[in-house]
């Protein structure tokens, strides 16, 4: 097993401000929408229908600015995203068995609407490493599976309202969606990686014993062969 928790945090870290740069860029929509929608849905406008012109200029200038920030946020977080998944997997399969194997989740996390399959990987990660910690007597914050199932709900709604509908209403039904999808995924994940640290810590712990135990005993075999002579 190696150290996972510096990418779980670093992981974290990057989601937070994703959430912060996605809730901004589409609160600057709404605004767009809100104050110029009418001239969107014109045929040919002209340059009488934008009254107040500087404050349009403003909010695309702003909705590009956090669009192209976003896109650096979003693969920075995937990157560590996917570093930690690797490993997360891996490590459980040093002390367990995993329905996914490190590649395969990895896979599952890459190809963009069929991300939500993570799911599937998460709820084995959670459900193999919670027998672990029990098995080992160490006292854990259990992950809710209603948090783990709600979160994946609210993002297939999320993705669904995306692909299949124009409408503003439904649109922004589904953004509310994704964002507490999202929410829900950071707490779940928060709790992970503090079970996941435990976890490590204890299997370093167990280890360390090991090794003591076998020096020892390569000193008890050293003492009875110069007994012998």
């Amino acid at each position: 097993m190696e150290e996972n928790t510096l990418r779980g945090k670093r992981t974290l870290f990057w989601m937070k401000v994703c959430l912060v740069l996605g809730i901004l860029t589409a609160i600057l929509c709404g605004a767009m929408y809100l104050g110029y929608g009418e001239i969107f849905q014109m045929e040919n406008p002209t340059p009488d229908s934008f009254q107040g012109g500087f404050g349009f200029l403003a909010l695309v200038l702003f909705i590009l600015l956090f669009g192209f920030v976003g896109s650096i946020a979003v693969s920075v977080e995937a990157l560590f995203w996917l570093l930690w998944t690797y490993r997360a997997v891996k490590n459980l399969r040093v002390l367990t068995t995993t329905q996914f194997s490190p590649v395969v989740a990895v896979l599952l996390g890459v190809v963009p609407y069929i991300a939500v399959l993570h799911f599937f990987v998460f709820r084995d990660l959670v459900a193999k490493q919670q027998g672990e910690l029990v098995r080992r007597g160490i006292g854990f914050t259990l992950v809710p599976q209603n948090l783990v199932n709600g979160w994946a709900l609210l993002c297939l709604v999320g993705i669904v309202a995306a692909l299949t509908s124009e409408s503003v209403a439904v649109l922004t039904f589904g953004a509310i969606c994704g964002f507490a999808s999202y929410i829900a995924y950071m707490k779940a994940f928060t709790i992970y990686i503090e079970g996941e640290h435990r976890l490590f810590e204890a299997y370093k712990d167990e280890e360390l014993r090991k090794k003591v135990d076998q020096v020892l005993r390569e000193r008890e075999i050293e003492k009875a062969a110069a007994a012998e002579l």
